[in-house]
């Protein structure tokens, strides 16, 4: 009679031993058991130092002034500070292509007068810049209408206009 008890408490070890494996080869519930013993995993990040792009100047706070000489007129353009470490300058227009490149909050530019009672339109551009060399992060440009005028006389006007 001992054979007998013998078999069936070998049967419930191998019943055991069956479900263990079958657990262990497909998971409960499938896949997501068999990945628990296998986890593994990385992370790999990248932190790049650089430059903000600098606010763009407000219209309304850029001014133009004219001072003449004899032959020609200088055109004084004039703005408020925003967070950059310089400017960027193009003043075109009637055969005069300048870029300047300043850290000043003002440029002055020498144009020929117009003729008696004429006036002539030049484009300008400020671009506001943060950084040097190869890093130079550029901001949004301000793009005004520049005109000078004469009137009669010797006396002139100029008047900036944003666009």
């Amino acid at each position: 009679m001992s054979t007998p008890r013998a078999t069936k408490s070998m049967a419930g070890l191998r019943l055991a031993a069956i479900v263990y494996v079958a657990v262990l080869m497909l998971g409960l519930g499938g896949a997501g058991a068999h990945a628990l013993w296998k986890m593994s995993g990385s992370a790999v990040g990248t932190v790049v130092a650089g430059s903000w792009a600098p606010k763009k100047i407000a219209a309304t706070s850029v001014t133009c002034e004219r001072s003449d000489s004899w032959d020609h007129a200088n055109v004084t353009v004039t703005w408020q500070a925003v967070d950059a470490d310089a400017y960027s300058l193009e003043f075109t227009g009637n055969n005069v292509d300048l870029a300047r490149k300043t850290t000043t909050l003002s440029e002055t530019f020498k144009v020929n007068k117009p003729g008696l009672l004429g006036f002539v339109d030049y484009k300008l551009s400020i671009t506001p810049t943060v950084g040097s060399g190869s890093e130079v992060v550029l901001g949004n440009p301000t793009n005004f209408n520049v005109t000078v005028k004469n009137a009669t006389g010797v006396f002139g006007s100029v008047k900036c206009s944003a666009l």
